[in-house]
C-alpha cells in the first residue's frame, strides 16, 4: 500500500513539476548578449525543423497548464536571435531541462533554465574535437590554395596541414561540414580576353543558324588523342556546390600511358571516313624524313626567290629610304640628349617567311602524316560536296599541323575553303562530343574485355565509329545553336554544359 501511495507521490509530484514549467514563465527574465557571446555559438534547425519542433513543443505542454501560449511567444522572440540558442529547442530539450530542475530541486522557471545553459562557460561534455576551429579553417585555405591542392588527395592534405595525428576520416568530415566535396573535375580551356571576343563574334554573326540549312554547310573535322587503358580525363577535386567553374576547379588528366591517334570527318546527314594511326615503322621514319627534307629545301629556296624579288621592287625602295630618315632623326635626337640611338631596319628584313616542317613525337602526328592521310580520305569527299554545295566550306582547328605553310599549300591546291576558327574553342566542333561518345562506350567495354594492347584498340576505335550513326550526328550539331547562346550570354566564356 505504501509503495503505491509512494508511486502516485512521484506522478503527481513530477505531473506538477511540469506543470509549475509552463505556467512559471517570468517576463521579466532575459537572456544577456554578453551571456549568449560566452556560451559560445549556438545552431537552429532550418525551417522545416523549426515548424516540426515548435509543434512538438505545443503538443507536451499545451495540456499542462495555461502557460503554453507564453512559451511559445518567448519561444518564437528566442528563434529571432539564433546566438540566444546554443542548441535546438525541441521538446525533447525542454524535457531535459525539466527533469534537470526538478533533480536539482531548484524553484527555477523555464526561460531561466535557458538563460542558464546560453550563460554558461563550462566545457563541452565529451571527448574534445581532433580539430579546432582554428585548424578547420587552415585545412580549407590549404584546399582552395591553387590548382594542385584542390585535387590533392586526402594523404597529401594531412601532410601539407601538419596533422599527420588526425584520421582520414576526420578530414574528410572536416571538409564536408563546410560543403566542401570530391566532384568530378570539369574540362575547359582558360581563355584569354581576346579568345573571349573572337569566340563572341563567331557567335553573333551565326547566331539564329539553323543545323539543316546554314551549319550544313560545313565539313567538321578533328583527331582525337586516346590512352591505352586509361580512364579518359576522370578527376576528382574538392570543391563546394557552387564551385564547379572556379578556375583552380577546372581542367584535365593528363595521358600518361600510351596513346593511340585517331582522325575523322562528319557533316549534317553524313559521316565520312575515320582513320587510326598505326605505330610508325622504320621504313616509313625514313621516308618521312626524306620527304620532309625535299619539300624545306623547296620552301627556302622559294623564301629565298620571293624575298630577292621584293628587294628589286618600288616598294622596297620607298621602305629602305623612309626607314633610313627616320633613323638619321633619332640619332641626331639621341646625339642631343646624350644617349645612345636605337635604330631599326625593317627594309633589311624578310618580308616572306616560309615555315619549315618539322617531325612530330612519336605518340604524335605532324604535318607530314596528316597531309598523307587528307589525301585519299578527306580530299575526294570535300570535292564531292563541294559538287553539291557550293557553299561547303571545312573546319579544322588552329592545330600547327592544320596550320602549317605545306597543309595550307597543299589544301589551296585543292581548291577548298577553310573556316576561319577563333582559338581554344572545341566546345564549337561537335566531332568533339562524338570523339567523348567514343571513349564512353570504349570504357563501358571493360566490363566484358581489357584493352590493354594498340591492336584492340584500334579494333574497338573502328568498331565504335561504324556504330555512330547519322541521327547522333545530327544531334550534336543541332546543339550548335544552343551552345552559341550560351557563349554569347557569358560575353565569348566557355563555363557551361550544353
Amino acid at each position: 500500500m505504501k509503495a503505491v501511495q509512494n508511486a502516485t507521490k512521484k506522478k503527481d509530484a513530477k505531473s506538477s513539476s511540469r506543470t509549475i514549467a509552463a505556467q512559471e514563465i517570468a517576463p521579466e527574465v532575459r537572456i544577456s548578449e554578453e551571456g549568449a557571446a560566452e556560451g559560445g555559438r549556438c545552431e537552429l534547425a532550418d525551417e522545416e525543423e523549426e515548424e516540426g519542433e515548435g509543434e512538438e513543443v505545443e503538443a507536451g505542454f499545451s495540456r499542462e497548464g495555461e502557460g503554453s501560449t507564453e512559451l511559445e511567444e518567448v519561444v518564437e522572440d528566442r528563434m529571432a536571435s539564433p546566438q540566444n540558442f546554443p542548441k535546438k529547442l525541441n521538446r525533447n530539450w525542454i524535457k531535459g531541462a525539466i527533469g534537470r530542475r526538478t533533480h536539482a530541486g531548484a524553484n527555477l522557471s523555464l526561460i531561466e533554465l535557458v538563460a542558464q545553459d546560453c550563460s554558461s562557460s563550462r566545457q563541452r561534455i565529451g571527448r574534445p574535437r581532433a580539430l579546432s576551429v582554428v585548424e578547420v579553417d587552415h585545412l580549407i585555405q590549404i584546399v582552395q590554395r591553387d590548382f594542385y591542392t584542390r585535387r590533392f588527395p586526402i594523404v597529401d592534405l594531412k601532410r601539407e596541414a601538419g596533422f599527420s595525428h588526425v584520421c582520414d576520416t576526420t578530414i574528410s568530415r572536416a571538409l564536408h561540414a563546410p560543403g566542401f566535396k570530391p566532384y568530378v573535375e570539369e574540362f575547359k580551356f582558360i581563355l584569354k580576353p581576346e579568345n573571349k571576343l573572337q569566340r563572341l563574334a563567331f557567335c553573333e554573326e551565326r547566331k539564329g543558324w539553323q543545323a539543316e540549312i546554314e551549319w550544313a554547310n560545313y565539313g567538321y573535322t578533328d583527331e582525337m588523342s586516346i590512352e591505352i587503358g586509361g580512364n579518359f580525363g576522370i578527376c576528382l577535386v574538392w570543391r563546394r556546390k557552387d564551385e564547379p567553374w572556379e578556375d583552380n576547379c577546372v581542367g584535365a588528366k593528363k595521358k600518361q600511358g600510351p596513346k593511340m591517334m585517331c582522325w575523322g570527318m562528319i557533316t549534317y546527314g553524313h559521316k565520312g571516313r575515320f582513320h587510326v594511326w598505326d605505330k610508325e615503322t622504320t621504313e616509313e621514319r625514313e621516308t618521312a624524313e626524306k620527304g620532309i627534307g625535299e619539300l624545306n629545301r623547296l620552301a627556302a629556296e622559294k623564301e629565298k626567290r620571293l624575298n630577292e624579288e621584293w628587294k628589286r621592287s618600288e616598294e622596297w625602295k620607298m621602305l629602305r629610304e623612309k626607314q633610313l630618315e627616320t633613323a638619321r632623326l633619332q640619332r641626331e635626337l639621341a646625339r642631343a640628349a646624350g644617349i645612345a640611338a636605337k635604330t631599326t631596319a625593317l627594309h633589311r628584313r624578310k618580308k616572306f617567311k616560309i615555315d619549315k616542317i618539322t617531325r612530330g613525337e612519336r605518340k604524335a602526328v605532324d604535318s607530314w602524316h596528316y597531309e598523307h592521310i587528307r589525301r585519299p580520305l578527306l580530299w575526294p569527299k570535300c570535292k564531292a560536296l563541294l559538287a553539291l554545295n557550293s557553299s561547303f566550306v571545312l573546319m579544322e582547328d588552329n592545330a600547327s599541323l592544320h596550320t602549317s605553310h605545306f597543309t595550307t599549300a597543299e589544301r589551296q591546291k585543292e581548291g577548298i575553303s577553310k573556316l576561319i576558327w577563333p582559338p581554344n574553342s572545341p566546345d564549337f566542333n561537335p566531332i568533339e562530343r562524338i570523339w567523348t561518345l567514343m571513349k564512353r562506350r570504349i570504357l563501358r567495354r571493360r566490363g566484358s574485355e581489357k584493352i590493354t594492347t594498340a591492336t584492340v584498340m584500334k579494333t574497338a576505335l573502328i568498331a565504335e565509329w561504324e556504330r555512330i550513326t547519322i541521327d547522333e550526328i545530327n544531334h550534336e550539331i543541332n546543339l550548335l545553336s544552343k551552345i552559341l547562346e550560351l557563349c554569347i550570354a557569358q560575353k565569348g566564356g566557355n563555363k557551361y554544359h550544353a
